[in-house]
């Protein structure tokens, strides 16, 4: 189980992967959604955005470098709910559940 944590970082909203590092801003988002990473090494990443049901909604595969990693997805056509941004390399999956606010 992946525990998350929810805290303010310059006015937005920040939800943390606790395990990882994996982290998500702002959360809840309007139109843009920041995903940042922290990997160990130059490789390989495949970052998804998954709605409720288990669909990809939105998907990037990108090489890392070490140190810190910042993937940016626009969610301005996307409808209110709940969404989970998916980081995966080597096999490995880290989840960050995330929030699209419509109100």
């Amino acid at each position: 189980m992946t525990v998350l944590q929810a805290r303010a970082k310059n006015s937005e909203n920040v939800t943390e992967n606790s395990e990882s590092k994996v982290s998500v801003y702002p959360n809840p988002v309007k139109d843009d959604l920041n995903v940042v990473f922290n990997a160990s090494e130059n490789k390989s990443y495949n970052i998804r955005l998954i709605d409720i049901t288990g669909r990809t909604i939105k998907e990037q595969t990108l090489e890392s470098v070490a140190g810190e990693n910042k993937i940016q997805f626009d969610v301005t056509t996307l409808p209110g709910g709940i969404y989970f941004a998916w980081i995966i390399s080597d096999g490995k999956k880290e989840t960050v559940k995330v929030i699209v606010d419509r109100q």
